[in-house]
């Protein structure tokens, strides 16, 4: 197997990454990595529910697109089906679909169901059903939200439930307003329902969301937008941060309605040099108390899909999943519309309609590129963490325009994860090479970790 090459800038000393195995290597092409806590054959029967265009019946996580009105009008959106901003009539086709969802699916291994809009508590009659109807131990409810619907009812109805909330609050801190409209984090009303969920911790975990744009992508700024934000209203070290790189959604053109607020050429570049020292920085202040960090929590390091978790898996030759980062080519994650349509994923049109849950036997997901993980990104030192970006089949230049983000996004994570086990910068040298024993060996650095 071909491997990429990195080198310790301190030390100088060469090793190398497979990523099939997930595995790292010294220059003698001995591995460094403890063995995986799983056996082959654990791998090999997961990796068989990944890059398929079927669905089982027996799904781990629900993905449910209640309509796409929404109350906000954000520039780099690509649902762009603007509706309604005042709350919706219960849908008359919400009874079927739980039917149908009770018939024809088995939801005992279900462990996440994510409701998805437009702006999903404009459809909060549809959701109270659904979440009262799925509810139970051990499931958790995520909620991506622009924040402006909340009210206390909301607040009231996350209280009687037995399933855990994950809401995402979706802002862009300084670029808020330019890019999206209402800031709901200066409103006194918004605030205080979101103190209320803060408070909820064994409940409800709330998390800050901005997509990184062409316009927006100082991280420090944004960070210190967020800190301001927390230690004004006294929620301080529970606000947790995420960023989401932006990217062109454009299925037919390079000039969809998402392109110009991507990162791309200079500030591509001047984004690169931000993240690596936002990363540094973070680094550094791991080992301190989180009111002394300069940076608030993010998901991007901390997380379940973080860096550190990468680290951790790097350190015992665990591999990562090959499922795309969202699911969407994956046989147990199964996205359908209130109508019981199964789609590729709830932010699609209907042209991405594969069929119905009802006959979920004979669903085929249109639209996926399930070929490129084995052809383009095969070789690339980055793809077990971007997963080949989006799954959905794009032009060329589309897809190698989000392909150069997602190599800057995930290539400083990588090297960041690289320097908390090697307690060294690193440097990507190539890709595809084979391993030459060059007599040194970093083995006894790694060693000591």
């Amino acid at each position: 197997m071909s491997k990429s090459k990195f080198k310790l800038n301190e030390s100088n000393e060469i090793f190398y990454y497979e990523n099939e195995t997930h595995s790292l290597y010294d220059n003698n092409g001995i591995v460094l990595s403890l063995p995986s806590l799983e056996d082959e054959h654990f791998y090999l029967e997961e990796s068989k529910k990944h890059g398929v265009l079927h669905k089982d019946t027996t799904p781990i996580a629900l993905r449910i697109l209640l309509g796409h009105a929404c109350n906000f009008d954000c520039g780099y959106c690509m649902q762009k089906d603007i509706g309604n901003p005042n709350e919706r009539p219960e849908n008359f086709l919400l009874d079927p679909f739980i039917d149908s969802i009770d018939k024809n699916l088995d939801l005992s291994e279900l462990i996440r169901v994510e409701l998805w809009g437009g702006e999903p508590f404009l459809y909060w009659r549809d959701m109270v059903k659904i979440m009262s109807f799925l509810d139970r131990e051990g499931l958790e409810f995520y909620i991506s939200t622009n924040g402006s619907p909340l009210v206390q009812k909301h607040v009231d109805f996350f209280k009687t439930l037995k399933a855990r909330v994950s809401i995402t609050i979706s802002h862009d801190g300084p670029g808020q307003e330019a890019l999206r409209g209402e800031d709901v984090l200066k409103n006194d009303k918004k605030i205080e329902i979101l103190k209320q969920l803060h408070a909820m911790k064994d409940k409800v975990g709330v998390s800050y969301n901005t997509v990184i744009s062409n316009t927006n992508y100082d991280l420090f700024e944004i960070n210190d937008y967020f800190k301001d934000y927390a230690m004004s209203t006294g929620i301080g070290s529970d606000v947790r941060l995420y960023f989401i790189a932006g990217k062109n959604y454009n299925d037919t053109d390079i000039d969809g309605v998402s392109s110009e607020h991507i990162l791309h050429g200079e500030t591509l570049s001047h984004f690169n040099t931000i993240f690596k020292r936002y990363l540094d920085i973070y680094l550094k202040d791991l080992g301190k108390d989180v009111d002394d960090r300069r940076l608030l929590k993010n998901g991007i390091v901390e997380g379940s899909s973080g860096l550190i978790n990468y680290a951790v898996k790097l350190r015992n030759s665990i591999p990562i999943t090959t499922r795309s980062n969202c699911g969407a080519d994956s046989s147990d994650v199964l996205s359908m519309d209130i109508q019981g349509r199964v789609r590729v994923c709830p932010h699609t049109h209907e042209k991405f309609v594969s069929g119905h849950v009802d006959n979920i036997e004979a669903v085929k997901i249109v639209g996926l590129d399930v070929e490129r993980k084995t052809s383009h990104c095969y070789h690339c030192p980055v793809k077990r963490m971007c997963k080949s970006s989006c799954p959905i089949k794009f032009p060329d230049k589309v897809f190698l325009s989000n392909c150069a983000i997602e190599k800057v996004w995930y290539g400083n994570l990588q090297k960041a994860a690289f320097k908390l086990l090697f307690k060294e910068n690193v440097e990507f040298l190539e890709e595809n090479v084979e391993i030459t024993n060059e007599n040194k060996s970093v083995q006894d650095i790694f060693a000591q970790v």
